[in-house]
């Protein structure tokens, strides 16, 4: 496909045969041989005296003869008339037995061969299909990363409320929190917990820094316990 070319060629084709459709009818001598064989003689005896017209006697009382289909006194002939209407006539009927036969062959013989309209058929679809993978793996990748933002304020949290000492973890084992990860639509999201291996400072200490393990053994839930009630003086 040459793109826009292919239109601008197309108009100038139309303006072609509309062109020599009148250059063959008002430049040429075939319209107006055939109309004088028709008329007069098909042998075109007198052919050429009958093309000449006759100019008015001048001061001189010379006759001259030009090129034209004049009478005497310079008007135009009968003949010129009918000429006249079948050059209109002819470039009508020209301009539509050429754009029937080109609109024939276009219809026949195609622009693009059928295995090249294939090929770019299979291109285009694996380009829109390239197109969809692409806007999946973004939403997938937006779904993670908002997991993962997710997560960051539950330990942030859970760290904030084992400090407060709002939350008691089992006794030997670090307090886990269930993350549910983006997964295809009509199926269950896999969830995998993240464990906490380093308390607040108040509680007993596992590791001198704080990290998350990511594992898929489930693991006991946390248990909330209320504080306890200060003491009022007596």
């Amino acid at each position: 496909n040459i793109g826009i070319w292919f239109k601008i060629l197309h108009m100038l084709a139309h303006l072609a045969v509309i062109s020599n459709g009148f250059l063959i009818a008002f430049t040429s001598e075939f319209l107006p041989k055939l109309l004088y064989q028709y008329d007069y003689n098909w042998d075109l005896a007198g052919y050429v005296n009958f093309t000449l017209a006759y100019s008015p006697i001048g001061a001189h009382k010379q006759q001259c003869r030009y090129r034209g289909l004049r009478d005497e006194n310079g008007n135009h002939t009968p003949f010129f008339w009918r000429l006249l209407a079948v050059q209109f006539a002819f470039v009508i009927i020209f301009e539509h037995v050429v754009f029937g036969v080109c609109r024939l062959i276009d219809v026949l013989v195609p622009d693009i061969p059928e295995s090249l309209e294939l090929k770019i058929k299979r291109e285009r679809y694996l380009a829109k299909q390239a197109l969809q993978d692409s806007d999946s793996i973004m939403k997938v990748a937006a779904g993670v990363e908002d997991s993962i933002d997710i997560s960051k304020r539950m330990v942030l949290d859970l760290t904030a409320e084992l400090g407060r000492g709002e939350v008691s973890p089992q006794e030997g084992e670090a307090p886990t929190i269930p993350i549910q990860l983006p997964s295809p639509a009509g199926s269950e999201p896999p969830t995998i917990p993240i464990q906490l291996t380093s308390l607040p400072p108040h509680l007993p200490p596992r590791r001198s820094m704080t990290t998350l393990n990511i594992h898929q053994p489930p693991t006991r839930s946390i248990e909330r316990v209320r504080p306890r009630p200060k003491s009022q003086s007596s």
